[in-house]
């Protein structure tokens, strides 16, 4: 029963910890556990809505956006960036799924039968 005792409070510390807006990384160095073992604990204890989302999943679409237009500004920029002429964006809309669907079909692996 001791045993137990330390890791409920444990269980208990990570909860109080997230809902209190700590990354589940920041968690993990007060605590001395492994990001992954806080994302489990929180899973453990029922409240996987507190895991959160990293990188570019974690940001809201406008957020998203920002790097890619910046992206797309930089080559522009420097003249490295590609705008289609009308000519060619009406030759790669008439191809639509031609290459894929006139791709010869390749055969399906036979399955492999339990020795």
């Amino acid at each position: 029963m001791r045993k137990q005792e330390p890791q409920l409070a444990r269980a208990q510390e990570i909860v109080r910890l997230r809902e209190q807006w700590l990354t589940p990384t920041e968690i993990s160095r007060r605590v001395g556990i492994s990001r992954t073992s806080v994302a489990n604990e929180l899973k453990r204890q029922g409240r996987p809505d507190l895991i959160g989302r990293r990188g570019f999943a974690a940001l809201t679409p406008e957020r998203r956006r920002e790097p890619a237009s910046n992206g797309g500004r930089a080559v522009h920029a420097a003249g490295t960036g590609h705008q289609f002429t009308i000519e060619e964006a009406r030759a790669a809309g008439s191809k639509g799924g031609r290459v894929i669907r006139d791709a010869p079909r390749r055969a399906l692996p036979t399955p492999r039968r339990a020795p």
